[in-house]
């Protein structure tokens, strides 16, 4: 039994001896422009899990009326499938979870709420000496539909 118990150990640990994790930033590029802060971390070769923030900037629109204003962000939590092309440059395919919230205040009248929908779409990661550049174009599907591009770079902090 210790021997087995051992033997689950050892190899629980070495599933996580490649582990990487990544942390970065970038934009998102939609109107309006946002900014994200994006963590990822490898599960296996293949596969990958990240969670990006995006912080939409503000709208606001004057008319003679008043003044209107929206703001968004985003919660994704995503899931890779590598297609490793190159030692550095790596595509994948995405799915996940989209988390949007939303407050809106039109002339003085101020509504808030939430959306849950799916993220599809595909990315590309290129990785230099210290650094990751990465790109992903997704649509999200569900109340808050549309289309999204984000880009910027991660840091890789090794194997964990």
């Amino acid at each position: 039994m210790k021997r087995i118990f051992t033997m689950l150990v050892l190899v629980a640990i070495s599933y996580g001896v490649h582990a990487q994790i990544r942390v970065g930033a970038g934009l998102a590029i939609d109107n309006p422009l946002g900014i994200a802060l994006k963590a990822q971390k490898d599960i296996t070769e293949q596969i990958d899990a990240d969670v990006m923030f995006t912080y939409f900037f503000t709208q606001k629109v004057t008319t003679i009326l008043g003044t209107t204003s929206t703001s968004l962000f985003h919660i994704d939590l995503n899931g890779h499938y590598n297609l490793d092309l190159t030692d550095e440059f790596i595509t994948y395919g995405l799915a996940g979870l989209n988390l949007s919230f939303f407050s809106t205040d039109v002339l003085g009248a101020k509504t808030s709420g939430s959306n849950i929908g799916l993220n599809l779409g595909a990315g590309i990661r290129y990785s230099l000496s210290s650094l990751d550049l990465w790109a992903e174009p997704k649509v999200v599907i569900g109340d808050a539909t549309g289309f999204l591009l984000h880009a910027g770079v991660m840091i890789p902090f090794g194997d964990l």
